[in-house]
């Protein structure tokens, strides 16, 4: 059915059983994000970003997360302890809040959610979808948690284990048209290759000797491009490279020959216009790289001659390419590169530096015999050597040949990479868990680091209330033992009850005898007023008798007695 679908190269409706491409979008994990228990052991608050981790070790986002421990109506603030030992047997009540993410990476991030358990729950707590594409989704997730009694065994969990929040998110669908695998994708008319090409030579005359990268210049031909130093009488190896445009699938894979030759110098004059076969030893893909290893000997005597030496030369290279992936090739690719040689009849130093080579680039690899089997390539000298070549490879057709040579081609392919695609999954699945437990080593340290500064700092401040609340109480006493003294000194200074009564009665009794005696004044002034009257109206040598029979000296003898 996939192969009818490709020669008809017909697009079944969407959403619908027929198309082969399609398939209901499922949550997928985006990561995982830590928080460690330890703060509700000390009964203390917690409130941090925490890095959203794949399972490689890589952060794809945080994930706010917020703790508060509280009374038992989640709104008084609990007293942080600094022994967890302290809560056992007693209760704990806390409030856990999951607010928002940021920075998320993944494409997963349309209808986002959080999901996560507490202890031994069976069923996960989830917060609210996030509907909808967002990299900062908002969750505003809140819950009441209470533990009627903390035994030893929620105590360890709480001192030793971490809430696991899994970020969890979908990917959008692929536009129609687009999707990849509704169409085979077509090569280009026009191929560009990339072709490089190096030199090792032996250290010595003998052929079984050690190898040297050669030596290079960047500007030593006629025309300004670079070339590479040889020695006469040296055994040589070539080392090529193939790279070709980004992002293409229909890469080389394989060269069957190779020739080197049409010798001539940099004046044009054709030493040996033969070309001659070299050995392709080995020839695999590194990376983005084709790379070839070729055996360079006995090519050339012509190069041993005293004549050559000084000389710059050109040779030309020629690959022969006969397989490229996904294609099918009625004929080979043929790539040429000109390479040029300067030879000299011994390895010129300058300075004690081979030449070509400066301070920087002066770490010329030395290869030994028998060590590092394989292409021993330099990425970097390749690159500098790199020239452009473009292949007209004319308009191509999809063929059933080409698709059935395409499936077996890839269903082969398949069989053969399987166990090791097994083995790279592996390996990168442990260096993920290592990367993963570092990581979360290095999250648990930073939270325990803000724990241990945020009880610090309450133990400082309860420490600074507790010193004010009994200076207080102290200011509270003194003001009392004040108030005390007061009241004793005014109950010593004040006369009691019955005296005060006696002084009232005593007060009372000299009043009205002051009255008594304004009264007794008020009336002898009026009898001693009479008297004067009296006196006033009696005649000189006349006897008055006064009231009572008395004599007027009598009477003022009696008057003033009353008076005295």
């Amino acid at each position: 059915q996939y192969q009818l679908f490709l020669r008809q190269q017909a697009v079944a409706p969407r959403r619908s059983p027929g198309d082969p491409f399609w398939a209901p979008p499922r949550p997928e994990l985006i990561g995982k994000a830590f928080f460690f228990l330890t703060p509700l052991a000390h009964r203390a608050g917690f409130a941090d970003w925490l890095p959203i981790l794949d399972m490689t070790g890589k952060t794809q986002g945080e994930l706010r997360v917020s703790a508060r421990c509280t009374a038992a109506n989640h709104i008084d603030p609990a007293e942080a302890v600094a022994d967890p030992s302290a809560l056992l047997g007693q209760p704990l009540h806390f409030t856990l809040r999951v607010d928002s993410a940021r920075s998320l990476l993944s494409d997963n991030t349309v209808d986002t959610y959080v999901r996560f358990n507490f202890a031994e729950e069976d069923t996960p707590r989830l917060t609210d979808v996030c509907e909808g594409r967002a990299t900062a989704p908002s969750f505003e997730f809140k819950e009441p948690f209470d533990i009627p009694k903390v035994d030893e065994r929620m105590l360890k969990y709480l001192q030793s284990d971490a809430l696991c929040f899994e970020v969890w998110g979908q990917g959008e669908e692929i536009a129609e048209g687009t999707a990849e695998g509704a169409a085979i994708e077509r090569p280009p008319e026009i191929f560009d290759f990339f072709v490089g090409v190096d030199i090792h030579e032996a250290t010595t005359e003998v052929r079984g000797s050690d190898w040297i990268e050669a030596a290079w210049d960047r500007a030593i031909t006629r025309d300004g491009k670079p070339a590479l130093y040889i020695t006469q009488k040296r055994a040589r190896r070539l080392i090529v490279s193939v790279t070709q445009q980004q992002k293409t699938v229909f890469t080389v894979s394989k060269f069957a020959h190779v020739w080197l030759g049409n010798l001539r110098d940099e004046h044009h004059v054709v030493w040996d216009a033969s070309f001659l076969p070299v050995t392709i030893a080995e020839q695999k893909r590194t990376g983005d790289r084709y790379e070839l290893l070729c055996e360079w000997y006995s090519q050339f005597d012509c190069l041993d001659q005293a004549a050559a030496a000084g000389k710059v030369f050109y040779l030309d290279l020629k690959l022969e390419c006969t397989e490229l992936d996904r294609l099918v090739l009625e004929e080979t690719v043929m790539l040429t590169r000109r390479v040029a040689v300067s030879v000299e009849a011994e390895p010129k130093q300058a300075g004690g530096v081979l030449a070509g080579l400066k301070a920087k680039a002066a770490a010329r690899r030395i290869l030994k015999d028998g060590e590092g089997n394989g292409i021993q390539s330099n990425p970097e000298r390749l690159r500098r050597m790199e020239e452009h070549q473009q292949h007209y490879m004319g308009n191509w057709d999809i063929t059933g040949e080409a698709i059935d040579v395409a499936m077996a081609s890839l269903k082969s392919s398949a069989i053969a990479d399987t166990g090791k695609e097994i083995k790279r999954q592996l390996h990168e699945m442990d260096e993920g868990l290592q990367a993963l437990q570092s990581k979360m080593m290095e999250e648990q340290g930073r939270q325990l680091t803000v724990l241990s500064r945020q009880l610090k700092n309450a133990s400082q401040e309860t420490t600074s209330a507790i010193e004010e609340k009994t200076k207080e109480q102290q200011r509270k006493q003194e003001a009392a033992q004040l108030v005390l003294e007061r009241v004793k000194l005014t109950e010593a200074a004040a006369p009691s009850k019955e005296k005060t009564d006696e002084l009232e009665k005593a007060r009372q009794e000299a009043v009205e005898k002051a009255k008594e005696l304004e009264l007794e004044k008020a009336r002898l002034q009026k009898e001693l007023d009479e008297a004067r009257r009296q006196l006033e109206e009696t005649p000189r040598g006349g006897k008055v008798t006064p009231r009572g029979g008395k004599t007027p000296r009598e009477g003022r003898k009696s008057a003033a007695c009353s008076v005295q």
